[in-house]
């Protein structure tokens, strides 16, 4: 193959990617401010909001079932930004987007390009994905850190992978049952490779 014509596939793929993470992230973007909170993103928020005016930044007074790193990642989207229900919603649009990249640097390292194309634009597409991005939860950015450990697993970066991991379980607990499939996926893809 001729390698101006590779350089036109590349950027055709590049601006596949680019226009398909744009639609993505304002598919995402639209409903932010649709409806009221729900009960949870609100007691997530007010969490939030003791962390980033100083009131209680290690949340003592509350009986807190979750793990820190979402609840300081709102707290700082706070502080930057202002509180708000719209900018309580950002981080998990912004995750969310992100999700749309890992997903096609996953598929393409394991599929190939037309794949990893295809695997974005669903991603972009998915009524449930683009319904729950905006939201104050902890799902989105759960979804991403999981995409990350697993893209940095197939490329066999165990310490950054072990690093974002333990990021997913420090954002929700149950980033603990993705801890087989990135473990797996990584050694699944070093096998492939070593043969």
């Amino acid at each position: 193959m001729r390698l101006d014509r590779l350089w036109t596939e590349d950027r055709l793929a590049r601006f596949i990617l680019g226009s398909v993470l744009v639609v993505g992230g304002l598919a995402r973007l639209v409903p932010v401010a649709t409806n009221r909170f729900h009960q949870d993103e609100a007691l997530y928020s007010t969490w939030a909001l003791y962390i980033a005016t100083g009131r209680d930044m290690l949340l003592n007074g509350f009986p807190v079932d979750k793990p820190p790193l979402f609840l300081y990642v709102l707290a700082l989207f706070f502080k930057l930004f202002g509180p708000s229900e719209v900018v309580a919603r950002l981080p998990g649009v912004l995750a969310s987007t992100v999700s749309v990249a890992l997903v096609y640097h996953l598929a393409r390292r394991l599929y190939g390009r037309p794949t990893a194309l295809v695997a974005a634009a669903l991603m972009t597409l998915s009524p449930f994905n683009i319904l729950f991005a905006p939201t104050a939860l902890t799902d989105p950015l759960l979804v991403a850190l999981v995409l990350g450990a697993l893209c940095l697993a197939v490329e066999g970066r165990w310490t950054r992978t072990g690093v974002v991991a333990g990021l997913a379980a420090a954002t929700k607990q149950q980033g603990l049952f993705f801890l087989p499939l990135v473990i797996g996926v990584g050694l699944g893809e070093a096998a492939t490779g070593a043969n």
